[in-house]
């Protein structure tokens, strides 16, 4: 993971939407505009988007119109198409992004959908497996609610036997106190429907200068509600994440704490507007990292000499947060996703 520190960004400019974007169509693409796409950005996982895709597409039909599924790669070389050829036939369309960065690839999958006609995306990662009745869970909460964005809960799949402290940290375990059909202020695009009309019209797209770093479905999703938008949690739409052993680490887990923090603390200053307010955000968030750290720092020291793993793990990640929180008030950047 490279750092690289940076003064504070620049504010966005409002840009206009690209042109349709040239869709490689599967067999079978012909025939009336469908209404939703599962889209999947994908980058070097072959082997986890083939079990993703034989996921996906017996689900395709619970849907009326059938979905149609998007593999967006961001591959230079290209690589998911054989995956997708391997299938042909089965209603997958392929769009090649070689610009490196979550939010160009998100971005070319928001194009490419439209350009199918769909009324809504939905988002999934290349190492997730869907669940059966996932798709259909979340459309149907968007057809009956008439909401922005849904999103659904997304379960990790430890490796066995589970590092010690990696178990007593919780940071794998679900987020509590999200309710079904219940407004959420944010969400992460890994399990994720998105109204492409209500995009449209409030000129939001996934900002592309958090591309290497992450955040930028942060953005968009609290971009979205702050324009007045709707985000609801559809607690049936369940995606399993298989963890890979080198991130159910304690080195890992610490390292995407702090680069969670960092970034959060840029989308706030990013969504600030004017000096005075961004003053201000700054001086927040200093303050609250400060805290974080200052608690964490307590909490671990009474683990450790109380023998609680818990109290010393979830510590741990409080500071390596809290640590985050500060330097992304003050310009920093971690870039979790810059190719090596």
């Amino acid at each position: 993971m490279r750092i690289a520190t940076t003064g504070r960004r620049a504010a966005p400019t409002r840009r206009r939407a690209p042109g349709p974007v040239r869709v490689r169509p599967g067999p079978g693409a012909a025939g009336p505009p469908c209404r939703s796409v599962v889209a999947v950005v994908t980058y070097r996982r072959p082997r986890q988007l083939a079990v993703l895709l034989d996921a996906v597409l017996p689900q395709v039909g619970d849907v009326q119109p059938p979905a149609r599924v998007l593999v967006v790669d961001n591959d230079p070389q290209g690589g998911a198409r054989a995956v997708t050829d391997a299938r042909a036939g089965l209603g997958i369309d392929y769009v090649h992004e070689p610009r490196p960065g979550l939010a160009a690839v998100r971005n070319r999958a928001l194009d490419a959908a439209r350009g199918t006609g769909a009324r809504v995306v939905v988002f999934v990662d290349d190492d997730e497996v869907p669940q059966p009745g996932w798709l259909a869970a979340l459309v149907a909460m968007w057809e009956r609610t008439g909401a922005d964005a849904v999103a659904g809960p997304s379960r990790k799949v430890l490796p066995q036997p589970v590092d010690r402290w990696v178990q007593a940290s919780g940071f794998f375990l679900p987020r509590p106190g999200r309710t079904h059909g219940a407004p959420v202020p944010a969400a992460a695009s890994h399990n994720l429907l998105l109204d492409l009309d209500r995009l449209r019209d409030r000129g939001l797209r996934f900002d592309e200068r958090f591309g290497l770093t992450g955040g930028e479905d942060t953005m968009l999703t609290l971009a979205l509600t702050a324009a007045g938008g709707t985000i609801l949690w559809c607690e049936d739409a369940l995606v399993l994440d298989p963890v890979p052993r080198h991130r159910a680490q304690r080195g890992w887990v610490l390292a995407r704490e702090h680069r969670t923090g960092c970034t959060w603390s840029t989308v706030h200053l990013s969504l600030a507007r004017g000096l005075r307010e961004g003053v201000s955000a700054r001086a927040g968030l200093t303050a609250l990292g400060a805290a974080l750290v200052a608690r964490g720092s307590l909490l671990a020291l009474v683990g450790r000499v109380g023998g609680s793993d818990v109290r010393s793990a979830r510590g741990d990640r409080e500071v390596a947060r809290g640590t985050g929180v500060v330097r992304g008030a003050w310009g920093g950047e971690v870039e979790e996703y810059a190719r090596r």
